[in-house]
């Protein structure tokens, strides 16, 4: 793989972290919450903010002294951090359920950032997954 390939995969896995980042601030309503919930520092967790907002050229959160709030583009980028979430977790439990002996391994992945702060994984996954355990 040639370092510009490289480096567009590598920018597709970060694009794809931050927006299940996103989906955590704005379901968190703070970026401290959120860091918290996702366990990784505040200010990482800015800055992958600040780097998304930059690469899309585009404002996604409102930040204020009540909180964050998403824009217009920001709730768009939401729905679909909300959808990849459903999709990821709807695949492990597929996983698991075609292959009862991978379903140990599966049990141990966590994923806090799959978690939404009303203690249900996106997608229904039962109130078991609030710590994002798939």
């Amino acid at each position: 793989m040639g370092s510009s390939r490289g480096q567009q995969f590598r920018a597709r896995q970060l694009l794809g972290f931050s927006i299940l980042y996103l989906a955590a601030i704005i379901e968190q309503g703070s970026l401290v919450k959120a860091a918290k919930h996702l366990a990784i520092s505040q200010p990482a967790l800015s800055k992958s903010m600040d780097r998304l907002e930059s690469e899309l050229g585009i404002k996604l959160l409102e930040r204020g002294p009540m909180g964050i709030t998403p824009t217009t583009f920001g709730e768009i980028l939401y729905s679909h951090a909300r959808f990849s979430r459903r999709n990821i977790w709807n695949t492990a439990e597929s996983c698991k359920q075609r292959c009862p002996s991978c379903s140990k391994s599966l049990e141990g992945a966590t994923f806090p950032h799959f978690a939404t702060s009303s203690g249900k994984s996106s997608g229904g996954a039962p109130s078991g997954a609030s710590s994002g355990r798939v």
